[in-house]
């Protein structure tokens, strides 16, 4: 799959990899078999700030690492272990800047339309934590 558009001048331009160095820190507790591979984790980390500020191309970019979290795997479990970690912190919703929704609250008519962003970060945060909780309870009877 290739990238079109802003995706691709990010990579070209080295914010991808720019990304990776900033949320390293983060993205390595939580894919620890990504730990020392650059790119999968440079998109990755593309893909969830695209997600946490409302963007479109998340879903893209969230395919583009699907198939770098292969390439980098050993096993079949280590991927999926990353692809289902990658899939929870995408659809749990964490969104500092829900764009679509303040758009259309301004649309609408609203006074205040960000006066959402708040809670939605809050509820997003609390689905993307409890959504990797749960992965890491239920996935231990498996080998690592």
């Amino acid at each position: 799959m290739s990238l079109v558009g802003h995706e691709k001048l990010a990579d070209e331009s080295g914010l991808v990899d720019a990304l990776a160095s900033l949320t390293r820190p983060v993205l390595s507790v939580v894919f620890p078999r990504l730990r020392g591979d650059k790119h999968p984790l440079g998109t990755i980390s593309a893909t969830v700030i695209s997600n946490m500020l409302g963007l479109s191309s998340a879903t893209p970019l969230g395919l583009k690492a699907m198939k770098e979290i292969q390439k980098a795997s050993k096993t079949e479990d280590d991927s999926m272990d990353s692809m289902i970690r990658l899939v929870v912190m995408c659809a749990a919703g964490f969104c500092v800047f829900p764009s679509s929704v303040i758009a259309i609250r301004a649309a609408l008519g609203s006074t205040a339309p960000a006066i959402i962003s708040g809670p939605t970060a809050l509820a997003g945060l609390a689905a993307t934590v409890g959504g990797l909780v749960a992965h890491r309870v239920l996935s231990r009877g498996r080998s690592r």
